[in-house]
């Protein structure tokens, strides 16, 4: 049960809680006195959280549509503690990239494409891999994007996006009459 007071007894000069904060970053704990005093006393201390161990891969920037064969991105690929927070590997870790219709999926550090990937590999003491991009023939349908970590303590992340056909870009207009004459109404 959350607590918001301690007692400290007569002839003891400190009394003894626990305090748990699940969000990294730093956050400020504060106490008072409560008795009526002269003057009150108060007490404060910065604390800083680092994050937890590594424990998730999550997509950043995933498109809710896109159109197939075009780029999508660039996206991010974060690492996550258990909380939430961003957490640095300690160790390199390769992710395996994929998706869920595998007949034409590419991926890229590169938008122009200029060359593909499979994998990527977070180094030491980092959080996030920038920039990188895909793209899809497939269209008509859902599709997953798909991380998976090597390193089988960090869960894989997937996230979906809708692959579209491309609109139409050209009008054409077609008869199969091929010697129409002057008044003469043709099917088109």
């Amino acid at each position: 049960n959350p607590i918001t007071a301690l007692t400290i007894n007569a002839g003891s000069s400190s009394a003894n809680g626990y305090w748990m904060e699940t969000k990294a970053g730093t956050t400020t704990l504060t106490a008072r006195s409560t008795t009526v005093l002269a003057h009150p006393l108060n007490a404060s201390a910065d604390i800083v959280l680092s994050a937890g161990a590594p424990k998730t891969l999550e997509w950043i920037g995933v498109p809710q549509w896109t159109y197939a064969t075009f780029a999508f991105g660039p996206m991010s690929l974060v690492v996550k503690d258990v909380y939430g927070n961003l957490a640095k590997v300690t160790t390199a870790v390769p992710v395996d990239l994929s998706m869920s219709v595998v007949t034409d999926e590419q991926f890229s550090l590169a938008q122009n494409f200029s060359s593909t990937i499979t994998r990527v590999t977070f180094p030491v003491n980092t959080n996030r891999i920038n920039g990188i991009y895909a793209k899809t023939r497939t269209t008509g349908g859902f599709i997953d994007l798909i991380a998976n970590a090597v390193d089988t303590t960090i869960s894989d992340a997937s996230d979906t996006f809708e692959s579209r056909a491309m609109p139409a870009t050209t009008l054409r207009l077609a008869t199969t009459d091929t010697t129409p004459k002057a008044g003469q109404c043709l099917p088109v």
